[in-house]
């Protein structure tokens, strides 16, 4: 018991310096992970349909239908990747 103290500790600073740290990141304008790199006319058609009350969802629907290729490579588009544009 009186180690699963210290190491509980150990664990809860950790996630409060990664807050902290990543916190900082992001108020100067740095992301962190992976970077996004998707063609700019794939930004401007989601951008352009999101702007036309198209859903999330369904501009996920349509690149997946039309198999454009995602920021990372990948064939399937999901709601939270359309989010992120």
């Amino acid at each position: 018991m009186a180690q699963e103290v210290p190491a509980t500790l150990w664990l809860i600073e950790s996630v409060l310096l990664f807050v902290s740290f990543s916190t900082g990141l992001a108020e100067k304008g740095i992301r962190l992970g992976r970077p996004l790199i998707m063609p700019a006319d794939t930004i401007a058609e989601i951008r352009r349909r999101w702007s036309r009350g198209q859903s999330l969802a369904a501009i996920a629907d349509r690149l997946n239908v039309e198999a454009r290729e995602t920021a990372h490579g990948g064939r399937r588009w999901y709601v939270s990747t359309i989010q992120a544009v």
